[in-house]
């Protein structure tokens, strides 16, 4: 849960330490698969994959305010994870994600594609500046025609034309 958020404040640390808890108890209690705490990689994995699911339903579900500062950081941070090799064989995480991408790209709400668009330069200077091994290995252009497809303008869509300026501002950012 650290990794994701931020903390400007003992409250705000304190409000992420409490989620943590809340997590566990949930995997613990919800779950068929309990947790190993005798294996630090299996129980690591475990609570990867269902803070990763929880962040993604709390975007889907928008209870988490589009104008948030954490909105777009978080959707950035879901999308490296799913495109991270460090989790290449995390089948919870890439299965979550897949469903929760598709879903998300294709919801009515207009400020998914907004923060999709928002993100996407932002995602190829975070691999070409890569610290981590596991994140410059990110191949970009799997990366570009993901996003893409995500945005992608379809005639039965309803927000079609919002899809269509998204492409056209997205290549004008890529001139730049």
């Amino acid at each position: 849960v650290m990794e994701f958020l931020e903390y400007d404040s003992k409250e705000n640390f304190q409000r992420m330490v409490d989620l943590q808890d809340r997590l566990k108890f949930v995997y613990e209690h919800y779950t068929t698969e309990k947790i190993d705490y005798e294996d630090p990689v299996r129980c690591k994995e475990l609570l990867r994959s269902i803070t990763t699911e929880g962040f993604a339903k709390l975007l889907l579900l928008d209870r988490i305010p589009a104008d948030s500062k954490f909105y777009d950081e978080i959707l950035f941070r879901l999308v490296i994870l799913f495109y991270s090799p460090d989790t290449m064989h995390q089948y919870l995480i890439r299965q979550c994600l897949t469903v929760f991408f598709s879903v998300f790209s294709s919801a009515p709400q207009e400020h998914h594609l907004q923060s999709i668009q928002k993100i996407f330069i932002r995602c190829f200077r975070a691999i070409l500046e890569a610290d981590s091994e596991a994140v410059a290995h990110i191949d970009n252009l799997q990366l570009c025609s993901f996003l893409l497809s995500l945005t992608q303008p379809t005639e039965d869509s309803s927000l079609f034309s919002l899809r269509c300026e998204i492409h056209q501002q997205t290549a004008i950012a890529f001139a730049d």
